[in-house]
Order: structure tokens, then sequence, then C-alpha cells
């Protein structure tokens, strides 16, 4: 039916998304897995369980959005390639973006 559909096609976006942010973590790419938890994490609404017949169970994007938060920079790390408008202290930034993911 349409409805398993749509939850097939949420599941499966939401585990390549965490995927691609851990596969980023693991190749010290801090900004990449940022980029995905900001933008494309925070933009998933959860279904809603009133809703629909079965209540998506996301394992995955909370995991993912953890690792990042957890994430320490090394002198493996990728520089940002842009500040854009935030702090320009690279310390600074990093710890705001860490505390994006967590809160996401």
């Amino acid at each position: 039916t349409d409805s398993e559909l749509n939850l097939a096609a949420c599941i499966a976006e939401r585990r390549i998304t965490a995927m691609c942010i851990e596969a980023a973590l693991k190749e010290d790419d801090f900004e990449t897995a940022y980029s995905y938890v900001a933008s494309r994490l925070s933009m998933q609404s959860p279904e809603n369980s009133d809703t629909s017949p079965w209540p998506v169970v996301d394992e995955w994007s909370w995991k993912a959005a953890l690792q990042a938060g957890q994430y320490i920079r090394t002198e493996r790390s990728q520089q940002p390639t842009h500040l854009g408008t935030a702090s320009g202290n690279l310390e600074i930034r990093h710890l705001e973006q860490r505390i994006e993911c967590l809160a996401t």
C-alpha cells in the first residue's frame, strides 16, 4: 500500500543519512557530517504515531547525531573550507557545531 511504501522510503532515507554521517566521521570529515546533521536530520520530522499504523522506530538518526556531537578534532581532521557568519575561532565554532548536533 501507499502508507507501507512511504514508511519504507522514510526509513531508508534516515538509514542512508545516518550511514553518510558515520562514513564522514570515519574519514575525519566533521564538516560533512555536521552538514548532514544540520541539513538532513533536523529537517526530517518524526512520523506522527497517531496517523501512522506503524510508528517509525528510528535507531539510526539519533546515534549518528550523537557520534557527530562527540567528535573531537585531531590533526587528521579536515579543516573547514569557510567560516560563514560563525565565530572566527575554529575551536569555538567546532564546539558550537557539536552542541547543535547533540541538540538535534
